[in-house]
C-alpha cells in the first residue's frame, strides 16, 4: 500500500469510475486508458489511490508498477517492463518438491518453443501446485526471456531486426496470458494491471519509444493498461520529430482517455480549511476561526497567485500549491 495524503480534490470520483471499467472488463478484453494532465496536476496521486485500491484485492489483481523515467537508463524499455513485471507477480513460497517441478517445466520449454509450451506446463501445474506454481513457472519463464531480450540487445544487436524483437514480444505475452486465464479459489477472473508513471519526465524520443513497447506488449487477455501523461507534450514530441500528426498517432493506444484538471484554487482552498480546522481543534487554541474570518484570507491567496501567474506567463500546477504551503505552515509552526 502506498502511504498518500487525504484526496484535497475530490478525486475519489475519478478513481470510482476507472475501477468501474477495470471491474466490468469483458472476459479475454483489454484495454488502455489514459490519465491525461499537466505537469503537477496529481496524476500521481491519482495512480496511487487506485493501485491502493487494487491491491486491497491483490487475490484478483496482479498490479504492475512501471516508472518510466526510473527505468530509463535500460538500452530497451522491453528489458526494464519485464522486470517489473517480474518484481510483482505474487512470491508465494512453494515446498522443494513443488519448486524442482517448476524448474523442470520451465526448462522443458525453454528447450521447446516457449510460446507453444506455457499452456500445456501452466495446466499441468495448477493441477499440482495450485496458484503458488503457476507464479513461479511464470517467473522463470519472465526470466528465461529477460536473457533472451538481453543477448539481443546488448551482444548480437539484433533487436532491431524485426523477427527477433517479435519473438520476444510473443514470448512474454505467451507467459502473461497464462497469468490471466486462470481464476481465483471463488472464481474470480484474474486481471493484470499496469500501472505506467513518469513518462513525461523521460526524453523526448524515450516517451514514445516507451509508448510503443507498451503498445505492442500488454495486449494481453484480461489485462487494463493505465498511462500518465501529458498528451499535449506527446503530441509536441511527435509533431517535431517526424512532422506528423500527434493527435492522430495516440489515437491508436488508447480506448478511454481521463482528463485531469489543475484545479489549484480548490487544493488551496481545503489546504487552508483543513489547517484552520487543526488550528480550531488544538487545545491550546483559545479562539476559534469561523468559515466567514478565513475565507478572506483564501481570496487573498489566491488573487496573489493569479497575479504572479499573470506577471510572469506561467500557470501554477498543484505541486506548487503544495510547495507553496508547505512555507506558509512552517512559518507558521515557528512563529505561531
Amino acid at each position: 500500500m502506498i502511504d498518500l495524503p487525504k484526496d484535497k480534490i475530490g478525486r475519489q470520483l475519478l478513481v470510482d469510475k476507472i475501477k468501474y471499467l477495470i471491474e466490468n472488463l469483458p472476459k479475454d478484453e483489454h484495454f488502455c486508458l489514459a490519465l491525461d494532465g499537466k505537469w503537477g496536476s496529481g496524476k500521481s496521486f491519482v495512480m496511487g489511490m487506485l493501485q491502493n485500491e487494487l491491491e486491497s484485492h491483490s487475490d484478483e489483481y496482479i498490479v504492475i508498477n512501471y516508472d518510466a523515467w526510473k527505468n530509463n537508463f535500460y538500452p530497451d524499455p522491453l528489458i526494464a517492463i519485464l522486470y517489473c513485471v517480474l518484481d510483482s507477480i505474487p512470491k508465494q513460497k512453494l515446498a522443494k518438491k513443488d519448486l524442482r517441478l517448476v524448474l523442470r517445466a520451465a526448462k522443458q520449454v525453454a528447450r521447446d518453443k516457449i510460446v507453444n509450451g506455457v499452456d500445456f506446463f501452466i495446466d499441468e501445474l495448477y493441477k499440482t501446485g495450485g496458484w503458488s506454481s503457476v507464479c513461479a513457472f511464470a517467473m522463470e519463464i519472465i526470466k528465461l526471456v529477460i536473457k533472451q531480450a538481453k543477448s539481443s540487445i546488448l551482444d548480437n544487436k539484433l533487436f532491431d531486426d524485426y523477427k527477433s524483437y517479435q519473438s520476444l514480444l510473443n514470448e512474454s505475452l505467451a507467459v502473461l496470458n497464462a497469468l490471466t486465464a486462470q481464476k481465483t479459489d471463488d472464481g474470480k477472473q484474474r486481471r493484470l494491471i499496469i500501472m505506467v508513471d513518469e513518462i513525461d519526465r523521460c526524453l523526448p524520443n524515450e516517451q514514445l519509444i516507451v509508448l510503443e513497447r507498451l503498445h505492442h506488449l500488454f495486449a494481453v487477455k484480461n489485462c487494463a493498461v493505465i498511462i500518465a501523461l501529458n498528451k499535449k507534450a506527446i503530441y509536441s514530441t511527435f509533431d517535431n520529430q517526424y512532422g506528423g500528426n500527434g493527435i492522430e498517432y495516440l489515437r491508436k493506444f488508447f480506448s478511454y482517455n481521463f482528463i485531469i484538471e489543475t484545479a489549484y484554487s480548490t487544493f488551496l482552498r481545503n489546504l487552508v480549511k483543513d489547517f484552520i480546522e487543526d488550528i480550531n481543534n488544538s487545545k491550546k487554541q483559545d479562539y476559534v476561526y469561523t468559515e466567514q474570518e478565513i475565507e478572506p484570507l483564501i481570496t487573498a491567496l489566491l488573487n496573489e497567485f493569479r497575479r504572479i501567474s499573470s506577471d510572469n506567463g506561467i500557470s501554477y500546477s498543484n505541486r506548487d500549491i503544495r510547495n507553496y504551503f508547505e512555507i506558509f505552515y512552517n512559518i507558521w509552526a515557528k512563529d505561531k
